[in-house]
């Protein structure tokens, strides 16, 4: 049985009986009817949530699959479970898939060091990845820090194969603490560049080959561009300002920030199907491939956000405990967007979050999947309780939303404290690592671009000192060194850039 929600219309089942086969749908059960209903009324009611989506799958089926919301707000597109969302670090399981099947045929193994491997082997730095094994890299074990390579990967999109050289060379460092678990995006990244020397695919074609298409899965995406040029329905990423009318993020993924780390777009029709492959070994993902994905390798530090612990790290999943059964999950981030997945293993369940808001998603996304455990548990589920803790979130994010337009008031407000016209700060600004920064006068502020980062600085209470935002909703200031009355350089990210052209 599946339920589904096109419309914004509660309880309307249709007769798929799952995504594996047809039959006759039996009758509707009660729990998640209720579910139904009241998810329908969460996002009719809970503001700035523009679409959600959710999926539970039981015991070889998809039992409940429904969207709510819109797509897009503009265009009034409703959401529908064929819509896909950005999934950020919900990749990292898909490609600790593919790199386990890459083990498994023989062609890069996990235990093997990474100086094994180019382009690894041929770099000046090659001592910084001696002892670094390919699975160090999947399970943030590594002890690497690379700062601007992933900010490059993720966020502005400056990168070739030059640039990759001079940051693997003299970007990389190694933690003070060694090989301690640190979550970051590095090791997935490093990980890609293993895959092009290596087998000459990048990790894109390799992710199409060895999950999505042996799995079907065709509403599921590594490039930014190809919902729209294919046309695919996309949840358009909206940020939650203002709060009664949420606005499209300004920060939008395109096809050079797609990294291994966070780069795939994807339906919750088509994580039920990575879900129920995950849960019952086939011939893609077999019985000896699924333990050395979901066994857990090592201790991690617990998500505070989440109720079920995540103290335990596998092969690109989180493995904590809830009501004593063993949970798999991953959660994934961005301007506009949050996912989520998990597993239920000895229940035979999953469940999938996608929201294309990422504060309020983030706040709903751990009680639905709370209650749709609760049900697979036979516990009570949506029901009074769950009532009470959404009319608290509801009331939690009313005090958030006036917490937000005071403090963007607030902002807004504050004088620049420049020592010179708008116009001496216009040029271009070069960190080695970070890249290229560029300063235009803009309607009486200054508008800051790397790469795909564009943004308006607002004034700070310091001389030469302004606020920007490279990350929607998220502040950090850029300060100016002058010479001679002239701006020379600029300290941005930690790095300081050198004045390069006017």
């Amino acid at each position: 049985m599946q339920f589904s929600n096109y419309a914004g219309l509660p309880g309307m089942v249709i007769a798929l009986g799952s995504l594996l086969g047809s039959c006759a749908a039996p009758e509707p059960n009660p729990v998640l009817q209720a579910a139904d209903e009241k998810l329908n009324q969460l996002v009719a009611e809970i503001n700035p949530l523009p679409s959600l989506s959710v999926a539970l799958v039981h015991e070889g089926e998809v039992v409940f699959l429904n969207a709510y919301g819109f797509a897009n707000l503009e265009d009034s597109v409703m959401a529908t479970p064929e819509t896909l969302y950005y999934l950020a670090s919900v990749t990292k399981p898909f490609m600790a898939t593919v790199a386990a099947r890459l083990d498994q045929q023989g062609r890069i193994k996990l235990e093997a060091l990474l100086s094994d491997y180019e382009p690894y082997a041929s770099l000046d730095s090659a001592h910084l990845y001696a002892e670094v094994t390919v699975e160090d890299l999947l399970t943030h074990t590594s002890g690497l820090r690379n700062d601007a390579l992933t900010f490059r990967e993720s966020g502005s999109g400056e990168k070739n194969p030059e640039v990759f050289s001079y940051l693997l060379n003299q970007g990389t460092t190694v933690a003070e603490d060694g090989k301690e678990y640190d979550y970051d995006n590095l090791g997935y990244n490093l990980y890609s560049r293993i895959l092009e020397a290596e087998l000459g695919q990048t990790w894109q074609e390799v992710l199409q080959t060895q999950l999505l298409d042996p799995l079907a899965l065709t509403q599921t995406s590594s490039s930014a561009s190809a919902p729209s040029t294919q046309g695919m329905a996309e949840a358009i990423p909206y940020i939650p300002f203002p709060v009664d009318a949420p606005s499209p993020s300004p920060l939008r993924k395109r096809d050079n920030t797609m990294h291994s780390a966070g780069g795939m777009f994807a339906s919750a029709h088509d994580l039920s199907k990575w879900l129920l492959a995950n849960l019952e070994a086939g011939d893609l993902l077999d019985e000896a491939l699924l333990p050395k994905v979901h066994t857990p390798r090592y201790p991690a530090d617990s998500n505070p956000f989440h109720k079920i612990a995540a103290d335990e790290i596998a092969l690109g999943w989180r493995v904590g405990q809830y009501e004593g059964q063993r949970v798999l999950h991953h959660s994934g981030s961005f301007a506009g967007a949050y996912a989520h997945i998990s597993l239920m293993p000895d229940q035979q369940a999953g469940v999938v979050v996608l929201t294309n808001e990422f504060f309020t998603g983030l706040k709903v996304g751990y009680p639905i999947e709370e209650q749709l455990y609760r049900y697979v548990l036979g516990l009570p589920a949506f029901d009074s309780t769950f009532d009470a803790s959404i009319a608290s979130l509801k009331k939690e994010l009313a005090e958030m939303g006036a917490g937000l337009m005071a403090q963007r008031e607030a902002i807004a407000a504050r004088p620049f404290q420049l020592s010179q016209p708008l116009e001496a700060y216009e040029g271009t600004f070069t960190n080695d690592l970070y890249g290229t920064l560029k300063v235009t006068p803009e309607d009486g502020s200054l508008r800051f671009q790397m790469g795909n980062i564009t943004t308006l600085a607002t004034g700070y209470p310091h001389d030469d000192v302004v606020r920007v935002e490279l990350t929607p909703l998220s502040g950090e200031l850029i300060q100016f060194q002058l010479e001679n009355d002239q701006p020379q350089r600029l300290r941005a990210k930690g790095v300081w850039f050198e004045k390069t052209s006017s």
